[in-house]
């Protein structure tokens, strides 16, 4: 149950002019998007590299510890639990009402690394798509210049971090040499992003065992922060599935640019293409191109 102090504050919230202004400017945003949206591939992408089997079946495997994040994953046993993320071990689950965001930790030994996955926004807590709408921006991360994101990605992903940090520092110091996974389906896949650049800024040593996966993300900053992400040579993977609009926003309009890593599965045949990041207008040969 919401206590009365949390109850106030979002009754006010809802009602300021700042936040409905974010949510007229929201719809008008999806319905322009929605008007100029069609099943149409206009670009030649026979041009770019297209993934392996092995690179598929690598991406379907962290798809499923993505999506594993909507469920109950406390004995390891729900539906996105099996397969290929069997004989994964839990560690905890970490939740904030709002700003929203829930991520599991878990281990799997036999890949030797540390897993994070965060859960996306999900239509029986309206709490995650008011974090989505908090479209306006912050400077963040300090070093890096005119870089800015999301502030309600920023703002969660901040919170989230405060109730891992200390169980993930303790998974780190017993598995030395594990990498750590991060992984998220749209507001989780943005979530997993911010919280790989601020794992990067607090313990510089572990950068090199960060690895991202992130599937139908939406765009997370400006083109600065797009380039500075891109500049920390994190390994990543940006799942595009078809004409799929989450990644379509917020707008490139509004100064939100996405990051590189893009893997566009494309509708007319079904087949995953590496997408070369292109600044600041983003690929229109993938899924930007689409119209």
């Amino acid at each position: 149950m919401l206590t009365s102090p949390f109850v106030d504050q979002y009754r006010a919230a809802r009602y300021s002019p700042k936040y409905l202004a974010q949510l007229v400017l929201i719809l008008a945003c999806c319905i322009w998007q929605v008007v100029l949206s069609a099943p149409l591939e206009v670009r030649d992408t026979n041009n770019l590299s297209t993934l392996s089997d092995d690179q598929v079946t690598e991406l379907r495997m962290w798809a499923q510890y993505a999506f594993a994040a909507y469920q109950d994953v406390t004995d390891w046993k729900c539906e996105r639990c099996q397969g290929q993320t069997a004989n994964t071990q839990f560690v905890g689950v970490y939740e904030n009402i709002f700003p929203a965001m829930k991520w599991y930790l878990a281990v799997h030994k036999d890949r030797k690394t540390i897993i994070l996955g965060c859960r996306g926004s999900t239509e029986k807590n309206i709490l995650t798509f008011l974090t989505d709408s908090t479209v306006s921006k912050e400077m963040w991360p300090p070093a890096a210049g005119d870089s800015e994101v999301h502030k309600g990605f920023l703002d969660s992903t901040q919170v989230g971090m405060g109730k891992v940090r200390d169980a993930l520092k303790s998974l780190v110091e017993e598995y030395p040499d594990f990498t750590i996974t991060l992984t998220g389906h749209s507001l989780g896949g943005a979530q997993a992003v911010v919280a790989a650049v601020q794992l990067a800024m607090e313990n510089s040593q572990w950068k090199s065992k960060l690895r991202v996966f992130t599937f139908g993300e939406p765009r997370v900053g400006n083109t600065e922060f797009a380039q500075y992400y891109d500049s920390q040579g994190i390994p990543t993977r940006r799942v595009v599935n078809h004409n799929d609009l989450v990644p379509h926003f917020p707008p490139h309009a509004m100064d939100f640019t996405h990051h590189g890593g893009e893997v566009w599965i494309r509708s007319s045949d079904n087949q995953g293409v590496a997408c070369p990041a292109v600044y600041p207008d983003e690929n229109d040969d993938c899924s930007s191109g689409v119209r």
